[in-house]
C-alpha cells in the first residue's frame, strides 16, 4: 500500500486471474481502514465477474457488477474532485468501457492505493498475476 500521489491521477493494472472458489477475487484497493476501502477487482461472484464495491463505515454496497469472460482483464481507475470513476477492458481492446463512478472511502490525504487477491483455498491455491501497472498524475 502507499499514499495517493494526489487529488487527481489514475491508476491501470491488468490482472489475470480466474477464480474458481466464490468470492475469490483480485484487483486495486483504495483503503481508508477496515471499514473504508473501495475494491475493483475479478472475482467469483455470482459468475465470473468485475466488481465495484464501496464500504463505508463498514456497510459494503456493490457500485457494480458485470458479467465478464475468463482470462486477463485490465483495470482503470480515475480520481478526481473526491470521487472515483471505474473502467475495464480486455488488453487486447483499446477502448474502456466504463464500469461505476462512486466517492471515494475517505479524504485523499488519508487513503492509499494497494493490490490485492484474497478469498483463495489454501487446499488448491491459484495466483493472481498483475503486470503492467501505471500511475499518472492529473496536473
Amino acid at each position: 500500500m502507499r499514499p495517493l500521489p494526489g487529488d487527481h491521477f489514475a491508476v491501470e493494472v491488468t490482472v489475470d486471474f480466474t477464480p474458481r472458489k466464490e468470492y475469490e477475487q483480485a484487483g486495486l484497493i483504495i483503503y481508508l481502514d477496515d471499514d473504508n476501502y473501495l475494491m475493483f477487482d475479478r472475482e467469483l461472484f455470482a459468475g465470473q465477474s468485475c466488481t465495484l464495491v464501496l464500504e463505508s463505515g463498514a456497510k459494503p454496497k456493490v457500485v457494480k457488477k458485470t458479467p465478464f469472460r475468463e482470462g486477463p482483464l485490465r483495470l482503470r481507475l480515475e480520481i478526481g474532485e473526491g470521487r472515483v470513476r471505474a473502467f475495464v477492458k480486455t488488453p487486447e481492446e483499446t477502448q474502456w468501457t466504463a464500469h461505476g463512478e462512486t466517492q471515494l472511502p475517505g479524504l485523499v490525504d488519508k487513503l492509499k492505493l494497494g493490490l490485492f487477491a484474497l478469498g483463495g483455498d489454501a487446499n488448491a491455491p491459484r495466483w493472481a498475476r498483475f503486470t503492467d501497472f501505471s500511475m499518472s498524475r492529473d496536473e
